[in-house]
């Protein structure tokens, strides 16, 4: 891998021998606080980034031994970039597919709501889904069911 230094050397190499796509200058997110766009950013984010980075952003694998990385640790740069490159198996969505405020609106998305949600709906068990939780329940019953049926022989 490259340090910082050498990946811009390598992203001005590039840019003198044609160019690439360039990320816009100054905040790559829709204002803070903003609920609509954030709302609008789930939308989006649902629709075309879910089926391979999950509904929680923490990734999964792709075909050929490829996978789509966890969003978890993404700076806004590095979604906005990824977003006009498309690194790996991962669509390019220009500006003809996602106009720059939609791009945005997806980062305010993966930045406010995913990585800052504390589970409102109760303990979340590593947010695998309802079978991690009706796994627990279950548990949680057999022992106690044991224990119970363990006291009242106990009694008797």
């Amino acid at each position: 891998m490259f340090n910082d230094d050498q990946t811009r050397q390598l992203a001005q190499y590039v840019q003198e021998l044609g160019g690439g796509p360039q990320v816009p200058d100054g905040d790559l997110r829709s204002p803070a606080g903003d609920d609509e766009a954030i709302a609008r950013g789930g939308n989006l984010f649902r629709v075309n980034c879910s089926s391979c980075h999950a509904f929680s952003g923490g990734g999964g694998a792709l075909s050929s031994g490829k996978y789509a990385p966890p969003l978890s640790e993404a700076t806004d740069r590095e979604l906005y970039a990824a977003m006009l490159t498309g690194p790996q198996n991962m669509p390019v969505f220009g500006d003809n597919q996602l106009t720059p405020d939609q791009k945005k609106e997806i980062i305010a998305y993966v930045q406010e709501a995913l990585k800052q949600d504390k589970d409102p709906g109760g303990w979340g068990l590593g947010r695998f889904g309802p079978v991690t939780e009706g796994l627990a329940i279950f548990l949680v019953g057999i022992v106690a069911l044991i224990f119970a049926a363990l006291w009242i022989a106990g009694k008797s």
